[in-house]
């Protein structure tokens, strides 16, 4: 179902801005919990307003976008931040405790070594498969909450779990490169 109108009278135009010009709109808009489109339209609507006299100024309000999910979609979406949130604490101890103990990371022949190194890799596969089913989750929220900005950033948060996970493997089998 589309979306319901926003303006009117509205004309899609297209600019091309520096990436770091995006960006800076990108987090303005979050901040204000609102789009792109509705962040730009209060800029222009503003710098023309001081340009522009009473008479020749438009009728309409510059108020913000409707929200462009449904808020059961957005309390979802919050939820699966709540999880990710846990799994990222669960790695960041790990990672903590490796840093703690640099000799986990060495081939020692110590019994107590071996069992907290084999009580690691067992917490890391947990968060693995919590992982697993975060992102079947994420690709189901990501199909509904089509055009959500928060949507990217998950994806960014999913990906650097992947990546300080096998890091750190990496680093429990001793084949982390060496500095």
């Amino acid at each position: 179902m589309p979306r319901p109108r926003i303006l009117e009278m509205g004309r899609v135009i297209t600019i091309y801005l520096d990436n770091w010009v995006c960006e800076q709109l990108r987090e303005e808009a979050l901040k204000r919990g609102e789009s792109i489109s509705a962040l730009i339209r209060e800029i222009v609507i503003e710098h023309l307003g001081k340009n522009m006299k009473p008479s020749d100024q438009p009728n309409q309000s510059a108020e913000k976008d409707p929200p462009n999910i449904d808020p059961v979609v957005k309390a979802d979406i919050e939820d699966f931040e709540e999880e990710l949130a846990k799994v990222e604490s669960a790695l960041t101890n790990i990672e903590s405790e490796v840093a703690r103990n640099p000799y986990l990371t060495k081939a020692i022949a110590n019994p107590l070594l071996q069992s907290m190194r084999q009580n690691l890799f067992s917490n890391i596969s947990d968060i693995e498969e919590k992982l697993k089913k975060l992102r079947s989750r994420y690709y189901y929220l990501k199909r509904i909450a089509r055009g959500h900005e928060g949507i990217d950033k998950l994806a960014t948060r999913l990906y650097n779990m992947r990546r300080r996970i096998k890091d750190i493997r990496k680093q429990l089998s001793g084949k982390a490169s060496r500095g």
